[in-house]
């Protein structure tokens, strides 16, 4: 009877020590050759104000823009560890860091952008562009409070175009403002996505137009006019009318004839009753001349103390005929004095602006 409990005691042991076995060699074992790092190939894309950037992984520098103003790019190998790892972006020679971005092990070319205007490093960025006319006004166009573009006084707006950066979602407000006044004319707000967007405005004295309706001529031979008249002389004195001339393109402005056309400039600063041009016969060209109201040449000047001779084309303006096209034109004028020489005397030239240009692409 021991004998047989004593066997039976055996074989409960051998039994628990094989199901422990069992159970133990079930468990993953840990792999004695961990998995090889990843390798990927990153795209780096971005520009830069003023400082050149670094691009720094696990406290080691990987990439620098290589320059400290303008666009950049490079393209590198990395090997990683880790599921993802983080890249800062610094400027060269400070530890401060501007921005980071993610990148991950299982996806071999990858990405990353970093915009940097001088203050903020942006994940993207647009081109605006400008294109815009105030006459006489200067204006300014403003980025969330911070003059980005100036212009007017005749003068084109610049820069032309600047980059903008955005992040996720993020929107920028945009504002035209009268430098002279700071009276803001108007609000808008962009967003990303597109990466070229245009701004386009015209300044007329009382508000800035994003848009203009621009009729067409009724007879698409022929050329629709408009106009209005801004002085800047202290000797103006209007109102004035325009009165279109007629004569052979080679002749000088001063000897064409006048035409039965005559548009009165409205002294309020809006645009004249429209009028239609029908194409001239060939080798004749269309002019236009600004006169005192209700005269045929009379200048709207007061020259009784001009000590130099008047010069004979002062005023005129040849007219670009465009067959459909609608010419809306924002005049002023300018004083000129020359004193000696055979062209001396004082000449009354016309600065004629095309409204349409700044709307068309």
């Amino acid at each position: 009877m021991k004998q047989l409990l004593k066997t039976n005691k055996i074989t409960l042991t051998v039994v628990i020590a094989m199901i422990s076995f069992l159970l133990f060699s079930c468990k993953k074992q840990e792999k004695v050759v961990p998995d090889p790092p990843h390798i990927i190939k990153l795209e780096i894309r971005g520009s830069t104000v003023n400082d050149t950037l670094q691009f720094v992984k696990s406290g080691k520098v990987i990439a620098e823009s290589g320059k400290s103003e303008g666009e950049f790019g490079m393209n590198l190998l990395l090997t990683l560890d880790e599921p993802e790892a983080e890249i800062q972006i610094r400027k060269k020679g400070q530890t401060d860091i501007l921005a980071t971005r993610k990148i991950v092990a299982d996806k071999f070319e990858q990405v990353i952008r970093c915009y940097y205007n001088g203050e903020k490093a942006y994940d993207e960025t647009i081109l605006l562009k400008f294109k815009g006319y105030s006459g006489s006004s200067t204006l300014q166009v403003l980025m969330d409070g911070r003059v980005i573009c100036e212009g007017g006084n005749s003068v084109y707006y610049s820069p032309s175009e600047v980059n903008i950066g955005f992040e996720p979602n993020q929107k920028h407000q945009i504002q035209i403002r009268n430098k002279a006044t700071n009276a803001i004319l108007l609000t808008k707000e962009i967003s990303g996505g597109e990466a070229i967007q245009n701004l386009r405005f015209y300044f007329d004295g009382f508000k800035v137009h994003e848009s203009i309706n621009f009729p067409k001529p009724s007879n698409p031979a022929n050329i629709l006019f408009t106009a209005k008249f801004t002085s800047a002389l202290d000797v103006y004195n209007g109102p004035i009318d325009i009165v279109f001339f007629s004569g052979i393109s080679t002749t000088k402005l001063y000897e064409h004839t006048a035409t039965n056309i005559r548009i009165e400039i409205p002294t309020d600063g809006n645009f004249s009753q429209a009028i239609e041009l029908p194409p001239a016969e060939k080798g004749i060209t269309y002019s236009y001349k600004l006169v005192k109201r209700g005269t045929l040449n009379d200048l709207p000047y007061i020259l009784t103390n001009e000590l130099m001779p008047i010069k004979p084309e002062s005023s005129y303006r040849i007219v670009d005929f465009r067959a459909g096209y609608t010419l809306m034109a924002d005049i002023m004028d300018r004083k000129n004095v020359r004193t000696s020489g055979i062209t001396k005397g004082t000449s009354f030239s016309v600065i004629e602006t095309d409204i349409k240009f700044f709307f068309d692409n």
